[in-house]
């Protein structure tokens, strides 16, 4: 099946006002002057002209359609209905041909086209974190019927080629953390990826897509303590959970996940002794979670609540205490467990919580000069 089909039921719709003369659509520079709407597209990426009268427009939703500028020049409105109503005369799907892309849909957010008269060869920035060569077949992206064709003949409807050019992350980077025994690195981000480089051979390795609205928003990678090899990681999500991955050949494999939060995950702290880990989020809890076995498996032992939303975390050398920065100042002080506590009802410790309170010192003027009091 090709990616290319004849004209499906997507619409383009333009508004004229009743209260300014209709802008005519003469060149590139005129697409400005109209107002356009996809009926299910969340965003239209770019319109332009490449000539022959056909516009083209590409959006969110992955597909590239071809309009015919004249039949749109041409149009009219009445005193019922502003808008008029044009299907296209082709649309292509570049999800399919790419394959569904990494992150699911081909989300265009930008096109840039070659300088040849064909303009055959397109490069498309995929908003789910690739960077794709679209190349079109020899006559070109789809066009508008020449004279005396009724329709577009068979070989405009061929399905372009697509390359992906490269692949990375979609949206901001929330997490990087560095193997401790190997020339690897990690990456989380908004988009929900966990991706391995190894930065020594400066390439991707691979990456792992995770559910979850809102993506990752804390990584940990865990020292040789939990694992001798050093494979594991621990990454926090939006949406309150925290996984841990172990590094595999040909991909990150999913040793445990756990929901300690009802908010987004802030912070990750393993403590010095490798048995127990303990996650801040965004509901204002900070949430001890044994770990152990191989691969890394998290069991929860309680929480404590902060006076804000903590956001950093650091264990005491012992492993006796850990210290808690919060949103709005606080600095809190938390003992950890000695031995099982008591969840039967509830996973709240009674724990001793210490709160700081530092105060700024007050500003003392400075002395004025001999000179400076003279003048």
């Amino acid at each position: 099946a090709t990616a290319t089909r004849r004209r499906r039921r997507r619409t383009l719709y333009r508004s004229t006002s009743r209260r300014a003369p209709r802008s005519r659509l003469t060149g590139p520079r005129e697409a400005d002057a109209v107002t356009a709407a996809l009926t299910d597209l969340r965003t239209i990426a770019g319109m332009w002209f490449i000539g022959g009268g056909v516009l083209y427009t590409a959006g969110a939703d992955g597909f590239v359609r071809t309009w015919d500028a004249a039949v749109l020049d041409a149009a009219d409105t009445t005193d019922e209905c502003n808008h008029f109503e044009l299907e296209p005369l082709a649309e292509t799907n570049l999800s399919a041909a790419v394959g569904g892309g990494e992150g699911g849909k081909v989300h265009v957010r930008a096109v840039s086209r070659s300088p040849h008269a064909s303009q055959r060869e397109w490069t498309v920035q995929d908003g789910n974190g690739s960077l794709l060569k679209v190349m079109w077949p020899e006559g070109g992206p789809p066009r508008r019927p020449a004279e005396g064709e009724d329709q577009l003949p068979a070989d405009a409807f061929e399905a372009p080629e697509v390359t992906v050019l490269a692949r990375f992350h979609a949206g901001a980077l929330t997490g990087l953390a560095a193997s401790p025994v190997s020339h690897h690195a990690a990456t989380c981000g908004v988009d929900g990826q966990l991706r391995l480089y190894d930065y020594r051979a400066q390439k991707v390795l691979y990456s792992r897509q995770f559910p979850g609205v809102g993506g990752a928003s804390a990584l940990l990678w865990l020292p040789s303590g939990v694992d001798a090899s050093a494979r594991t990681v621990a990454v926090g999500f939006a949406d309150g959970v925290v996984r841990t991955a172990v590094r595999c050949a040909d991909g990150w494999k999913l040793a445990c996940a756990i929901k300690p939060h009802t908010g987004k995950v802030t912070a990750l702290s393993l403590s010095p002794d490798c048995g127990t880990l303990v996650s801040a989020g965004t509901d204002g809890s900070v949430f001890l979670l044994r770990l152990s076995g191989k691969p890394a498996v998290l069991s929860p032992i309680g929480f404590v609540s902060a006076p804000s939303a903590p956001t950093t975390l650091a264990w005491s050398a012992d492993s006796a205490r850990v210290l808690v920065g919060c949103r709005q100042g606080h600095i809190v002080e938390v003992t950890a467990p000695d031995g099982p506590a008591n969840t039967e009802h509830t996973f709240e410790l009674k724990l001793d919580v210490k709160s700081f309170d530092f105060k700024r010192p007050a500003q003392v003027a400075p002395e004025k000069s001999a000179g400076e009091e003279e003048g």
